[in-house]
């Protein structure tokens, strides 16, 4: 691809500048003046700066449609800066002058709509915005490649590094003993043995407790001059209460059947000593 950038310039350089390709070089003359107007002038320089540029570098296939699309915006914007710089040209012959078929495009609408005065700003805007597409630099980012392009490099903000905290070292103050105190300490007391710091202090190892069988209790034997439990007494007592009742109930329902009977008999005599005396 660049080989054939690099033929296409000397062709068209032959026919552009020097008028010494023959016929060929004739028609590629009319051909391109047509098409780019004076802008036919700066392509042989074009298409040798991209064929050098392509043999220099590395093939970057997602970057073809960025430089296409900047290279194209770039073109159009400066065919229509010409064809506004030649007056606004309606014959052909004019517009080989000035910037052609494709300025008359991209110069001549915006002049009829919007007036010259109006078109030529816009044209340029659209040209740097083609620069920045093709080079691939976001807007934010122009202030910082004009002060890189002048010498004068961005500031950078330098961090402060932390000073590294010292072993044994704290933020917390010791309170001063009053001199009551240090009088009241005794010099060879103040001296405290020193602590390993690495190794932390070992704690002391407890024996385990040894569980031991609980025995079973033994059942208390009965002598014959031991005195009974008080458990056993108090059954006893239950059962010689339950039979004083049971008598006494007996002896009430007894006595209550003898007056029972005692009062019927009375009963019967007195009604049989009424009968009598009524007969």
């Amino acid at each position: 691809m660049a080989l054939v950038l690099v033929a296409l310039a000397v062709v068209s350089a032959a026919g552009v500048w020097f008028l010494a390709a023959g016929p060929i070089g004739h028609w590629v003359d009319i051909g391109v003046r047509s098409a780019i107007g004076s802008g036919a002038i700066f392509l042989p320089v074009a298409l040798v700066i991209a064929g050098i540029v392509l043999m220099r570098s590395e093939p970057k296939p997602e970057a073809r449609p960025r430089l296409v699309i900047g290279a194209l915006l770039f073109s159009l914007a400066l065919l229509g800066i010409l064809h506004l710089a030649g007056h606004l040209p309606i014959t052909n012959g004019d517009r080989m002058r000035a910037g052609g078929a494709l300025g008359y495009l991209a110069g001549g609408f915006l002049a009829q709509g919007l007036t010259e005065w109006v078109a030529l700003p816009l044209l340029v805007l659209v040209a740097l915005y083609g620069i920045l597409v093709f080079t691939g630099t976001p807007v934010r980012q122009v202030p910082a490649r004009f002060r890189a392009l002048g010498g004068h490099a961005p500031a950078q903000e330098t961090e402060q590094e932390p000073e590294p905290e010292l072993a044994g070292h704290t933020d917390v103050r010791l309170r001063r003993p009053s001199r009551r105190r240090q009088a009241a300490v005794d010099p060879a007391d103040a001296v405290q043995p020193e602590l390993p710091l690495d190794e932390p202090p070992a704690k002391p190892v407890r024996p385990k407790p040894v569980p031991v069988a609980a025995e079973p209790a033994e059942k208390p034997v009965k002598t014959a001059g031991q005195r009974p439990p008080a458990r056993a007494q108090r059954r006893r007592f239950g059962r010689n209460s339950r039979r004083e009742s049971s008598g006494n109930g007996a002896f009430d329902q007894g006595l209550e059947i003898a007056i029972g009977r005692e009062i019927f008999g009375e009963w019967i005599q007195a009604r049989a000593a009424l009968t009598q005396g009524a007969i």
